[in-house]
């Protein structure tokens, strides 16, 4: 199964998890199509000064991969660094959350297991 980008679902959230701001969620694939193996599969953009609040992973777990831009990373309470090619992966009720600190937009490709 193959999907062209302007397929992609475009769901835009606001202030999501408690974060600020607009969050583009691009749906790469629908739950529907993972055969139960993933709840969620997108390309995030960040715009500057927005961010994800932070939050838990129990008992699914997720993978953040940071495709373009600089991101401030919540990884359990510490603050961290990250740019294009970095990774994060959080489960098992560790917490996560991130912010476009930056005046660029910022992309991030995510994947929630299950």
């Amino acid at each position: 199964m193959h999907h062209k980008r302007v397929e992609n679902r475009l769901d835009q959230r606001i202030n999501l998890r408690g974060g600020h701001g607009t969050i583009d969620m691009y749906h790469l694939f629908e739950e529907s199509e993972m055969l139960g193996k993933a709840k969620m599969c997108t390309r995030l953009v960040v715009h500057p000064q927005c961010s994800i609040g932070s939050h838990p992973h129990n008992p699914e777990a997720e993978i953040y991969y940071v495709i373009s831009g600089t991101l401030e990373m919540d990884d359990n309470g510490q603050t961290m660094i990250m740019e294009a090619g970095d990774i994060m992966f959080t489960g098992q009720g560790e917490s996560h959350g991130l912010r476009n600190p930056s005046d660029h937009d910022a992309e991030v490709f995510t994947i929630i297991l299950t």
